[in-house]
């Protein structure tokens, strides 16, 4: 979740912005791995040992062994692990278990086989340990560490990409380097980067000694993607139920690029267009993009005899580079900035409040994944300037103060563990913290869908605050029903200067609900949600103790 902002003040001005609406709510995680192959593996170290001639029965370890019944004592071990990181340390437990006893020529194997398994966990996914030819001298036993070169390199490419795009992505991938987990997958994060592509990676056995070949399968999503949805995320004024389409066309240039048009329209009228492109800027997974958006909104109930209407134009420029890419963890830079215009007018009193702003942003973002858990952060920080541009706006803010430059650090951390077959624990918290009184745009808010359910969307509103959710959940019987429970809880702080009147508020809520998924078909969620100690509505004026939230996606 990431924290969302409005752009009217109270119940006078709410503004829902179309968020990014396919695959960050399907699902938390899809992590790229590069395959792994025991019979691959087990494979290329035979045919490294046979190669060798270091198959134990054969040397003088095993001809000593034989004429003592089997068995060889060894003192200690002594690694040759050339072409392995200095800094890497040698697993000491491990040897210490086999040390200062006598060892059957299966003892060895199983030593050897422990050791190839720990190098492979260290970053080098084919790395063998055998023992050479030697003699064995005071007990000391010498086992070599090999890491594993590249031997060949094949692209099989059945998307729209040219071949030569690809092969700028493949250049740290060369024969006769040394295979290293990092490198390999820090690549296939990049290629599984770009629109509409699937990588993965095989490793064989290659042709030279101690070499493996590997293979990169390149394979195609649909050109088109997309999604239909509603749901009842909006505000009371602005239109709660909403409808709408988001369309993704993959790779319209053959270079890694991507479209993106969307559109939404509420049951008050409320209308949201918006409009993308991003595409690859270099071989590391860097990307660039450009987005427009629009939104304009008749406020329905009551203010409707106001004539109360406004729009909120949006054009932003942003861009990533990914720092590290692995399949237990990634970190990417990303910045950009963002122009806005918004008008805000009251026609019967022919009143018109018109802002802008201009805001640029750097931060990080990045995940963490193990078998049993992924975990899901940023750190952003924004800086900006806004500017009335009226009159009536600048009366409204000698209440409020917030014209002139601005900054807010945003962070956002999202867990989930596994905590048996059919049982899973969500985490989420993110907040805000900003230096000065904000205008209602860059405002941190509390109640909402994804926030405190139990309050309305745009409910209890800041400058700086934070709001988190622990949840759990249950997967039924049902292929892709799950049941959850869940708690909300969120504090928020305004009006640093100028007003002091109850700058501090705090919600809270529990409910439950259910979740059904079909991957890449359909996405349905149902929330109940319900107060804890009962803080009235400061946002609607029919003050409830409970809400109900629905969404609904159609994937094509």
């Amino acid at each position: 979740m990431t924290g969302r902002v409005g752009r009217w003040t109270g119940v006078k001005k709410e503004v829902v912005i179309m968020l990014y609406v396919l695959s960050q709510t399907i699902g938390c995680y899809a992590a790229n791995q590069l395959p792994s192959s025991d019979v691959q593996q087990n494979g290329m170290s035979d045919n490294m040992l046979n190669n060798q001639r270091v198959v134990v029965h054969k040397d003088d370890i095993s001809e000593h062994a034989e004429k003592s019944q089997s068995m060889v004592y060894v003192k200690r071990f002594q690694l040759d692990v050339s072409g392995i990181e200095e800094c890497l340390p040698p697993p000491k437990a491990l040897l210490e278990k086999y040390s200062g006893r006598n060892l059957a020529v299966n003892d060895l194997q199983q030593l050897t086989k422990a050791l190839s398994v720990y190098y492979r966990k260290q970053g080098y996914p084919v790395a063998t340990a055998f023992l050479p030819r030697q003699d064995i001298v005071a007990g000391i036993v010498t086992i070599k560490v090999f890491p594993g070169v590249l031997d060949k390199l094949r692209v099989k490419n059945s998307t729209s990409l040219e071949d030569r795009f690809v092969e700028g992505f493949l250049k740290n991938l060369y024969a006769g380097m040394q295979l290293r987990s990092d490198i390999l997958e820090m690549t296939l994060n990049n290629l599984n980067a770009l629109p509409g592509v699937q990588a993965k990676g095989i490793l064989e056995p290659g042709d030279k000694i101690g070499s493996s070949s590997l293979t990169i399968v390149l394979g195609a999503s649909p050109i088109v993607e997309g999604a239909v949805y509603t749901d009842n995320y909006g505000g009371k004024y602005s239109g709660r139920y909403r409808y709408g389409m988001q369309v993704i066309v993959n790779e319209p240039l053959r270079s890694g690029d991507r479209l993106v048009i969307g559109g939404m329209l509420s049951n008050e009228k409320m209308k949201n267009y918006n409009l993308g492109y991003e595409t690859a800027v270099n071989r590391t997974g860097g990307r660039l993009g450009i987005s427009c958006a629009e939104s304009d909104y008749t406020l329905g109930d009551y203010f409707t005899q106001a004539g109360a209407v406004g729009t909120a134009k949006t054009v932003s420029l942003y861009g990533s580079q990914p720092l590290s890419g692995r399949k237990s963890g990634n970190l990417r830079l990303i910045y950009g900035y963002e122009h806005n215009r918004l008008n805000d007018e009251l026609r019967v009193f022919d009143y018109t409040a018109r802002k802008s702003s201009d805001v640029f942003h750097l931060g990080l973002t990045g995940s963490l994944q193990s078998a049993v858990s992924y975990s899901g952060y940023s750190a952003v920080l924004r800086a900006g300037n806004l500017k009335l541009r009226s009159g009536e706006a600048q009366v409204a803010d000698e209440f409020s103060r917030t014209e002139g430059g601005f900054s807010r650090f945003n962070f956002d951390v999202n867990h989930v563990s596994k905590l048996s077959k059919v049982t899973q624990f969500y985490i989420f918290a993110h907040g805000q913290l900003a230096n000065r009184n904000l205008d209602s745009s860059e405002q941190f808010y509390l109640g909402g869908a994804d926030a405190v359910r139990a309050y309305p969307q745009g409910e209890a509103g800041g400058d700086s605050g934070y709001q988190a959710t622990a949840e759990l959940r249950y997967q039924t019987p049902v292929k892709g029903m799950s049941m959850t429970l869940f708690a909300d809880v969120g504090e928020v702080l305004a009006r640093k200067d100028g007003d002091t009147s109850d700058p501090h508020r705090r919600l809270a809520g529990w409910g439950i609900g259910a979740v059904y998924s079909l991957d890449r078909s359909l996405y349905a969620r149902l929330d109940y949600a319900r107060k804890i100690k009962g803080e009235s509505y400061r946002s609607e004026a029919e003050d409830k103790n409970g809400r109900l939230w629905f969404r609904l996606y159609k994937l094509f």
